[in-house]
């Protein structure tokens, strides 16, 4: 592994050198130095250790194993129409809701990643607080729509930020 490798490696998991240097068990100046190749100092080339590429490997292989499966959660599907209908609903419930697009989901596009977005739902709404609604589309017997309602708006968009047409791999 060269510096070359060792930088792709942080960067294809998204990790921050100080990130890395934790996950590695080492100095966030040795992953500096891992990166750049050569020391300041004297110009002699920076050696990666053999233990060094195997802990990547590691750190790799536990990381996608803990990642869900790949998929794609679905925004922007539902159309208007069910929308209006949504709210019509809400409205005749007297739940003073305005639902928008990218924040409702059919069920069918909802369900693989339920478990997903509420480990996320509970870490960062858990002191504003969130609304899921369950909206029944009259159109499809037994389907439904799923509506998240955030009561901040920064959660809102960082919701959307975090799920818009991410691939989960």
């Amino acid at each position: 592994m060269d510096a070359a490798d060792f930088k792709a490696w942080r960067n294809s998991l998204g990790l921050s050198q100080r990130a890395a240097a934790k996950a590695l068990g080492v100095s966030g100046v040795t992953v500096q130095l891992y990166e750049r190749g050569f020391r300041h100092d004297d110009g002699r080339p920076v050696i990666i250790p053999e233990r060094i590429a195997l802990a990547c490997e590691e750190v790799t292989r536990r990381r996608r194993s803990e990642a869900p499966e790949t998929a794609r959660l679905s925004h922007g599907q539902v159309p208007e129409r069910l929308l209006q209908r949504a709210r019509a609903f809400l409205a005749s419930n007297k739940v003073g809701i305005e639902p928008i697009s990218a924040l409702a989901f059919h069920a069918a596009h909802y369900a693989p990643f339920a478990r997903l977005i509420d480990e996320w739902l509970a870490e960062h709404a858990r002191q504003k607080g969130y609304l899921k609604l369950l909206v029944p589309d009259e159109e499809a017997e037994g389907e439904a729509l799923i509506i998240l309602h955030f009561f901040d708006q920064n959660d809102a968009f960082s919701f959307v930020l975090s799920f818009r047409g991410r691939s989960l791999d």
